[in-house]
């Protein structure tokens, strides 16, 4: 499959993203992949993440606080998981599903493999329009997750305080029962 013009790689691992060893030597091994071997300031990772089609996280082990960058900055996000996944940011509001990839682990079968990783990838960006529709809803996704100074209509300050709204009620206080 032909790469895009301005991807330069299938998928990227940043440092920390992945923990499970076997996977990250697999990935290492294949060059449309690229992997980051020590932490990286924010301007490499941007850049990195700029030169690539997906960002590959692993949901409960790994480091998952890149999926924003990655979706303000047009990567798609591929969550690697053995289980469902119940708590990403404003699941009430964004679809999940259409901005990002999820990938089942299945441990008994000694985990995702780089092969059938790569089939779905490529199914995901088979058609550039489903790519790119992808793409767009994450990028327009990400603008919800930008800390500003002053806040913006929509920005992360604002979603905060929604989901903290959302959760006034479902926080239960114990009572005081008086001797």
């Amino acid at each position: 499959m032909e790469k895009a013009k301005n991807h330069l790689h299938l998928g990227y691992v940043r440092y920390g993203a992945i923990k499970e060893h076997s996977l990250i030597k697999e990935l290492r091994a294949d060059s449309e992949f690229l992997v980051d071997s020590e932490p990286l300031d924010q301007l490499g990772f941007q850049e990195r993440i700029r030169i690539s089609k997906f960002c590959l996280f692993e949901y409960g082990k790994g480091d998952v606080s890149g999926i924003n960058d990655a979706l303000r900055h047009g990567c798609v996000p591929v969550v690697i998981t053995d289980r469902p996944i119940q708590d990403l940011p404003l699941m009430d509001v964004l679809r999940w599903q259409e901005m990002a990839v999820f990938v089942g682990w299945n441990k008994g079968r000694a985990g995702v493999k780089v092969e059938e990783l790569k089939r779905v990838l490529y199914r995901t960006c088979g058609g550039d329009d489903r790519y790119g529709e992808v793409r767009g809803l994450g990028v327009t996704a990400g603008k919800h997750f930008v800390w500003n100074e002053q806040p913006q209509p929509y920005d992360a300050f604002h979603m905060l305080m929604y989901q903290l709204w959302l959760r006034r009620h479902t926080i239960r206080y114990a009572r005081r029962e008086v001797a």
